[in-house]
């Protein structure tokens, strides 16, 4: 996905070409698994998978370039599993703490915030406690599902969180994932799904790279857009804190 458009327009290009981009896809977790402190509650970050042994796929972290499937925690430069801190606070907590933060959750999550908002709240206080000061950061929701009561359920949840961030003040920038555009595109739509060999859908949650891509393009503009306003956020806080 490229933002050539938007880097042009905001004379930000030279900045972002400087930034390394580190993607990391982990197993069925959501906020409230990478602000715990307790192992119970964020075994889903610092446990293996218990079919796979590994629970997470790493694109350019140090020395992993490739899509590396490892186990959190294990990796020397990469130990993010440490007693008494979260998973948040010990990823900031060392020599590659990101500076622009992103994050894309959803499914793992709709039932606690479309139906718990005191949870929900709590969760997204925990998240911006545990980011250090002046992060940038961007929280996006995810793909919308094969399924209508799911993708209802989605929405639901997706207003419940985006009103916590609001309650919260965060400065993240919040972009909608769940759109009537993009529930038009996926929903009931087996083009971007797993299926089986009688034309089955396998997997209604989960879409494939195809469906991926298809999303970014759709949500492109308002990422690109989420993404210059936090880069032109940092530049505004060092010009002033020069001054």
């Amino acid at each position: 996905m490229s933002c050539g458009n938007f880097e042009a327009e905001n004379g930000l290009a030279a900045e972002i070409d400087e930034m390394n981009v580190g993607v990391m896809g982990v197993r069925s977790t959501s906020i409230h698994s990478w602000v715990a402190h307790k192992s119970i509650r964020k075994k889903m970050v610092c446990e293996p998978d218990p079919k796979w042994m590994v629970n997470a796929r790493l694109y350019g972290w140090p020395g992993r370039t490739n899509g590396t499937y490892v186990q959190l925690g294990k990796p020397r430069d990469f130990k993010i599993c440490r007693p008494g801190k979260s998973a948040i606070e010990a990823m900031f907590d060392n020599q590659q703490r990101p500076k622009l933060f992103l994050m894309f959750f959803t499914g793992n999550a709709v039932h606690r915030w479309a139906n718990a908002p005191r949870r929900t709240g709590r969760d997204v206080k925990k998240l911006m406690e545990q980011l250090p000061s002046g992060t940038q950061c961007v929280f996006m929701t995810t793909v919308p599902s094969y399924s209508k009561k799911s993708n209802d359920l989605r929405k639901r949840s997706q207003l419940g969180i985006r009103k916590a961030f609001e309650s919260y003040g965060s400065e993240c920038e919040f972009v909608l994932g769940h759109t009537p555009l993009t529930v038009k595109t996926f929903q009931g739509n087996k083009t971007y799904f797993k299926t089986s060999k009688a034309g089955k859908v396998r997997d209604p949650y989960h879409s494939t790279s195809h469906g991926a891509n298809k999303f970014l393009e759709l949500r492109k503009d308002a990422l690109c857009r989420a993404v210059f306003k936090q880069v032109k956020r940092a530049r505004s806080t060092a010009t002033a804190t020069q001054n």
